[in-house]
């Protein structure tokens, strides 16, 4: 595992120097990365100094507060323990599955 590299689920952040160039910040973001469409959970950063970017199709999330987390919550499924995020630059994508009729990539639905 990469240093301060955290996987929650079907999210995976991992550590990144710097935004690409470009990058527009998200001013109004919510920090939900992922729901559980059939479970009806969620995968949130939750916490305070956090701000977020796009750039070429991806989410960065710049960690500057001390308490931030990200955390599994609601739905029926399992909840998994919240992982304490480092102060540092992350890149999210979301976890995408292979399509058999297409032979290109969609974002995983469970």
């Amino acid at each position: 595992m990469v240093k301060n590299q955290y996987r929650h689920g079907d999210v995976l952040l991992s550590p990144v120097a710097t935004l690409p160039d470009g990058a527009t910040e998200l001013k109004n973001f919510n920090g939900v990365l992922a729901y559980g469409e059939s479970s009806g959970h969620k995968h949130q950063i939750v916490g305070d100094r956090v701000r977020y970017y796009r750039a070429n199709n991806r989410l960065y999330i710049l960690v500057e507060g001390e308490n931030v987390a990200l955390v599994h919550s609601g739905g029926t499924a399992p909840e998994h323990d919240p992982h304490h995020l480092a102060r540092e630059l992350y890149e999210f994508n979301p976890k995408q599955e292979a399509t058999l009729d297409t032979a290109g990539w969609r974002r995983v639905i469970d």
